[in-house]
């Protein structure tokens, strides 16, 4: 294996590895979102039913 590859084999791996932890986190966030908004909901819901 020349440097060249080595390098180029890295760089894909990093960029990989990258996206992937890009896209957890994006559906980490989307989920934290979903489920304060939801608890919002609820609490207003609850909070007219009174």
């Amino acid at each position: 294996m020349t440097s060249k590859t080595l390098r180029l084999l890295l760089i894909h791996t990093i960029t990989f590895y990258c996206g992937k932890l890009w896209k957890a986190t994006l559906h980490f966030v989307c989920c934290l979102h979903i489920a304060y908004f939801w608890k919002a909901e609820l609490m207003k819901q609850r909070f007219f039913l009174r």
